[in-house]
């Protein structure tokens, strides 16, 4: 997407003036292959004696059908093809009245990460529209894949098509993907036509509520996922690793987030201000299941994990209470058939507690789930049942004044925390800081102190 400024020296009537704009885009157009509606100019007319041009040497004089051109573009063009970009302008410019000695031009490149074109976001980083120029590979470098014996079909997929298929696969429509992406819904059929044109295969169903992925299409998402995965591990591969930036998608248990996680993401937001960091909560076991899926790059959870897949770090040391109403002064009061508040399956407090229970002579302990902490504790509270928490969270959270807090003996009060990310994927620069501030924390606020200089204590 070339940004093109034209300035003249004022006095042309506005026809001539949209002439220029027209025979400078379509020279565009023809030469780079950008399509028609790529076009972003601004034309400004100046007073004469406001622009200064000389002729650098050359021995010739300039005119007042002066045209200087600036044309700001992605990095990549070959000399050969900036040289055609020049001679199809002058030569669009000539039945215009304006002659060689009156065109300027200046060419600006820069990368795919040095454009938005709305919204506040980088639509060429994310992959939302595709990098002018990618397209014009020789042939003879383009791969090809079999897909009969008889036939050939190349591969030359975009990217920003595989988002789009995935944005749409993921909202399972058209008009929810558009308005995900910040686009139109036109651009996403257009190219989701595009996309299926070129594999030569269907890739939804569309009915009343929506699209489906068809058959071809179940085959086509998981390599589009690993593709735009892989493809933003490399963006953070390669960054700067003395100052992150980029998505960085954490998990955590709802326990560890309300006690240790104002503090870390406060030092690790001052650290790394350029990453865009996502926390999502749930018990372990979906946590778990998020990294092994690739959709977290790493979480906090109950460990051990032991899973071969994954490389798990200790980070935190918790002690375990079993928290029960006030009027419940010791654990024998306790019913043999007690009801435990805790968070929705795949909770290892659950599974801890319920095992904690059994070896009391517990039998038929019943479960109410509940999605916060606050719900929990004020059930705890007015008597429905009992939970496990870290003690610090129940001495940290406003209902402990309405509940009463039970030791465990040694060999059951302690939970370790560890942070889990795949092993088949190298951390980023920004898991590699968040990891090394989650571990920083647990040893003590005096070496929050990263290479960076910059302080993450908070006192």
């Amino acid at each position: 997407m070339p940004f093109v400024r034209i300035d003249l020296i004022r006095g042309r009537r506005p026809d001539e003036v949209r002439a220029i704009a027209d025979a400078t885009h379509q020279a565009l157009v023809d030469v780079l292959g950008i399509p028609e509606r790529d076009r972003f100019q601004v034309v400004t007319e100046h007073d004469a004696d406001h622009v200064i041009a000389l002729d650098a040497g050359l021995g010739f004089e300039r005119t007042d059908r002066l045209v200087m051109i600036q044309i700001f573009t992605q990095s990549g063009r070959t000399t050969e093809v900036k040289q055609r970009v020049y001679r199809n302008i002058a030569e669009r410019l000539e039945p215009l009245g304006i002659g060689g000695e009156g065109v300027f031009i200046g060419i600006v490149e820069n990368g795919s990460q040095d454009w938005s074109f709305g919204f506040g976001r980088a639509q060429y980083v994310e992959g939302v529209l595709p990098v002018p120029g990618r397209r014009h590979h020789p042939p003879c470098h383009r791969p090809q894949v079999r897909s009969c014996p008889q036939a050939h079909v190349e591969v030359d997929v975009e990217l920003s098509d595989l988002r789009i298929f995935l944005a749409v696969a993921r909202t399972h429509g058209i008009t929810k993907a558009a308005q995900e992406l910040h686009t139109v819904q036109s651009n996403v059929s257009a190219r989701i036509h595009a996309l299926e044109k070129h594999l030569g295969a269907p890739l939804f169903r569309r009915h009343a509520r929506g699209v489906a992925l068809t058959t071809a299409g179940e085959q086509l998402l998981p390599y589009a996922e690993r593709i735009s995965r892989l493809v933003d591990e490399a963006h953070q591969a390669v960054g700067d690793e003395a100052d992150p930036c980029g998505p960085l998608r954490i998990g955590s248990m709802e326990t560890t987030a309300g006690l240790r996680l104002p503090t870390l993401l406060a030092a690790f937001a001052e650290d790394c201000p350029r990453v865009d960091l996502s926390l999502i909560t749930g018990p372990t076991q979906l946590l778990v299941r998020d990294v092994l899926a690739y959709r977290l790059d790493g979480a906090l959870v109950n460990g051990p994990v032991r899973r071969p897949d994954l490389v798990e770090t200790p980070v935190f040391e918790e002690r375990l209470v079993l928290v029960t109403a006030r009027r419940v002064a010791d654990l024998d009061a306790v019913p043999r058939d007690p009801r435990i508040l805790v968070f929705r399956t795949g909770c290892s407090y659950r599974r801890r507690l319920e095992s904690i229970l059994q070896a009391r002579g517990a039998i038929g302990v019943r479960c109410m789930e509940f999605g916060t902490l606050d719900g929990i504790l004020g059930c705890v509270g007015a008597g429905m049942g009992l939970t496990l928490l870290p003690a610090a969270v129940v001495e940290r959270h406003a209902a402990r004044d309405q509940v009463r807090v039970h030791e465990l003996p040694e060999e059951e009060a302690h939970a370790r925390t560890v942070f889990v990310q795949r092993v088949d994927t190298p951390p980023s620069p920004a898991l590699t800081r968040f990891l090394t501030h989650a571990q920083a924390m647990e040893q003590g606020p005096h070496l929050l102190r990263m290479a960076g200089g910059a302080s993450a204590a908070t006192g």
